[in-house]
């Protein structure tokens, strides 16, 4: 699980091909699952996280939490696997597609909300 976003501040380079490199190492079941907390009220990160499933072959999925307001709020997150994530939907095939995020490169214009 990767939950490292605090407010609206985003740690880039938690979010660039060579962290999630790291990540996959970490991934002990073939069929593991990756959870990204990408909540942000300016940036949409799902296109972020897309591009780098795709570069590593993963499936991609987002799912939307609803809080109660009073101990939880909303959020925000993406799982990736190498294996099928059953039960979870979201509409990923529409997102404008970015280029992967590397340790040399990131584009915080591309992903602004609308």
């Amino acid at each position: 699980m990767l939950d490292a976003f605090s407010g609206d501040a985003v740690p880039v380079h938690l979010l660039t091909r060579e962290a999630f490199a790291v990540y996959l190492g970490h991934l002990r079941q073939p069929d593991g699952v990756l959870a990204v907390h990408i909540t942000n009220t300016y940036l949409d990160l799902r296109p972020v996280v897309v591009a780098a499933a795709e570069n590593y072959g993963l499936r991609a999925a987002w799912i939307q939490a609803t809080g109660d307001g009073r101990i939880s709020s909303d959020s925000e997150w993406m799982l990736l696997s190498r294996g099928q994530l059953p039960g979870v939907s979201g509409q990923l095939a529409k997102l404008r597609r970015v280029r992967p995020w590397t340790d040399d490169y990131s584009n915080l214009l591309d992903i602004l909300r609308k």
